[in-house]
């Protein structure tokens, strides 16, 4: 009887137990970001997600890494990879604008997608809906998840969380680029400008894709004369266009304001501040149509040069057979060196190619919307068209990718203001090269900008901290690694925590590989061409292989281009 109820009484337990198991509230899966999330309970993603973020996620691109500056992604508490915004464009091949009421808008294909992270409102082409997580605003820096990204694009994505690499594929696959397009169309399109008398179209050209950059979430007018009057080269008949301006803004020379200066009174104030920081450019030499309208679309206004006449210049006898002033339309074929810089704001595959005078002999439609700096009496309203079979237009081109606050950070270390002004390297697309500098503060070592030569560059940076000699740099860490895209100058950000101490000697080093090169390191090395260049400022290294290092200023008097950006603690 005693046994009979135990049993009755191990029964009861155990069914109570099943009862327990059965009708205890579970925990309900999570909508995140318009997915399901798995049934994990909320203090497991918080510790999975800790793990995960003590080294930020990689996010890769068809294989490549993108690079971002010091803001970069990471895992939420909902096991989302969130991607900061400014990322995205080179993420996901897509046009991404922070509009001035904070709303976030990114362009592909024939989808527009509008985010408001403030209420969680998404639409889609004109269709709204709730959707939380989409986007989150952290430290006044927005963040996308990339699951949401992909999914509304429909582009292939994978996280793996073992090697934190958050993966897009086919995205060069897949058309990204409309038809036809203009930056009036997503409120990008600078101001038209009239140059005057003055030789100044390269400074309008490259100060206006700076603007039309910033645009639509920032508005800004910039001073042409403290371009042309504070640079650190001779001419752009000489050192080009591209390299004049782009050397003057990433040394932080400027830009100024129009507040901050006149145009055309011939004087300027060389200790006027920038009014914001570049840390970005694709430069570009004889680029395809495709990649023309690609940094249009991507990243605004793109400076192009071109060799361009009218009926009242010199070649007045010729004139008429390249420009059609009824329809603002111009095609020139000949082989005469470029003269003239305009900015690319758009185009049109489907420009009727018998718009232009010489049309007849134009081997195809199409055309890129231009804007001239001759003022609104010239062309339609500033603006023209310039074929695609046009033979010396973009011979050189640039584009901004990355326009900052000057909060972003208090120092740069920097020995070349003239910028890359020839290449050095072994004979091989591989190469190291170092700069030292001494630390003037207490500081926070944040990022490091690069010139690459060419399109997809292997980099890896390190550390040496205090730095004696040549013999330090077997000490040095790695810090920073990926691939860059496109040709131009990059701003690196460090994935490891680098405190300075002040007066402390360190050392950057950067090894590069760009394929198709002899020679990938750039360097600032005086010429005949750009003679004021001064290597008296710098301690440089070059390496073949990473075991021997020559200091440059003695061994090939040049300075090394590899800028150091810190704060202050």
């Amino acid at each position: 009887m005693f046994r009979r109820r135990i049993y009755i009484s191990m029964f009861l337990i155990l069914l109570a137990a099943v009862l327990v198991t059965v009708l205890a509230p579970r925990e309900k899966a999570e909508i995140y970001a318009g997915y399901t999330q798995p049934m994990i309970p909320s203090a497991w993603r918080s510790v999975m997600a800790d793990d995960m973020n003590t080294m930020a996620p990689e996010i890769l691109s068809d294989g490549v890494r993108v690079s971002s500056g010091t803001v970069l992604p990471y895992v939420s508490a909902g096991l989302e990879v969130m991607i900061p915004f400014d990322m995205i464009t080179d993420t996901a091949h897509a046009l991404a604008l922070r509009q001035a009421d904070g709303k976030l808008v990114i362009y592909r294909g024939d989808k527009k997608l509008i985010i408001d992270p403030a209420t969680d409102e998404v639409t889609i082409n004109g269709e709204s809906g709730i959707v939380g997580g989409a986007a989150l605003i952290v430290n006044d820096t927005p963040y996308v998840s990339a699951s949401f990204l992909a999914k509304v694009f429909d582009l292939n994505y994978e996280f793996d969380s073992a090697t934190r690499s958050a993966s897009f594929t086919d995205i060069a696959k897949t058309d990204s680029l409309p038809t036809a397009f203009s930056l009036e169309e997503v409120g990008r399109l600078p101001r038209v400008q009239d140059q005057g008398d003055l030789g100044a179209c390269w400074a309008f050209a490259s100060l206006s894709a700076l603007e039309s950059a910033m645009l639509p979430g920032q508005s800004t007018s910039f001073v042409h004369d403290h371009l042309l009057l504070n640079h650190s080269l001779a001419s752009e008949k000489v050192a080009g266009a591209s390299q004049m301006a782009l050397s003057y803004m990433i040394s932080w020379r400027g830009p100024v304001t129009d507040e901050s200066d006149v145009y055309g009174d011939g004087y300027v104030n060389t200790e006027l501040a920038p009014s914001v920081h570049v840390q970005g450019a694709n430069t570009y030499t004889e680029p395809t149509v495709e990649e023309l309208k690609q940094s249009v679309f991507l990243y605004g206004g793109t400076e192009a040069s071109l060799y361009f006449v009218l009926a009242d210049g010199e070649y007045s006898d010729t004139a008429s057979r390249y420009y059609s002033e009824e329809n603002a339309a111009y095609a020139y074929t000949g082989e005469r060196e470029v003269n003239h810089d305009v900015v690319i704001v758009g185009w049109d595959d489907t420009y009727d190619r018998m718009n232009f005078p010489n049309g007849a002999s134009l081997t195809s439609d199409g055309a890129f919307l231009c804007l001239n700096s001759w003022g609104e009496d010239f062309g339609n309203g500033g603006l023209m068209w310039i074929s695609y079979c046009s033979t010396q237009f973009a011979k050189t081109a640039m584009c901004f990718t990355s326009v900052e606050s000057t909060m972003n950070y208090s120092k740069i270390y920097q020995t070349d203001l003239c910028g890359a002004t020839a290449n050095a390297g072994y004979d091989s697309d591989t190469a190291y090269f170092a700069n030292v500098y001494t630390a003037e503060s207490d500081e926070e070592l944040l990022a490091a900008g690069i010139y690459t030569l060419g399109d997809n560059s292997e980099y890896e940076v390190f550390i040496v901290r205090d730095f004696e000699d040549e013999k330090s740099f077997a000490e040095r860490e790695p810090v920073a690694s990926g691939t860059i895209a496109k040709t131009g100058y990059h701003t690196i950000g460090m994935y490891k925590d680098i405190q300075l101490k002040a007066g402390e000697r360190f050392a950057v080093v950067v090894r590069i590989t760009t394929p198709g090169l002899r020679y990938p390191v750039a360097i600032e090395k005086k010429t005949e061409a750009v003679p004021g260049v001064d290597i008296s400022d710098g301690e440089g290294y070059l390496s073949n292989r990473g075991s021997i290092f020559k200091r440059t200023e003695d061994a090939s008097e040049c300075n090394v281009c590899l800028k150091i950006y810190t704060a202050r603690r």
